[in-house]
């Protein structure tokens, strides 16, 4: 990686997943994984992703198991990309649902850019 890139991968989504979120907040005051909402402290960034329409590629609310765009290829932003973010910690977590909308996470991580 370099500095301020952004490398985003989802690996082993549960068969069965019919929909998925990519949950970001840049809210860092609680410990990693603590927080009151999916184990994320929610702020605006939160919001704005879980009310983004599912669509193929969305890394905010994705459609699974579409050949070439995420999750089930890695995305990518080049170094730089995210300078406007630079010195910031956030961080993120990986939601899956299946059609009864039971909830599959993967672990909370928290990146600086």
């Amino acid at each position: 990686g370099g500095v301020c890139d952004l490398h985003l991968a989802l690996l082993n989504v549960p068969p069965g997943t019919t929909q998925g979120y990519t949950v970001f907040s840049f809210d860092t005051s609680a410990p990693v994984g603590s927080g009151p909402v999916f184990g994320l402290t929610p702020d605006s960034f939160t919001l704005q992703g879980l009310s983004t329409p599912a669509a193929p590629g969305n890394i905010f609310h994705w459609q699974p198991f579409v050949p070439g765009v995420f999750p089930e290829v890695p995305y990518d932003l080049p170094p730089g990309t995210l300078s406007a973010f630079s010195g910031l910690s956030g961080d993120g977590r990986g939601l899956a649902l299946d059609l009864f909308w039971t909830p599959t996470f993967t672990d909370v991580i928290r990146i600086t850019f």
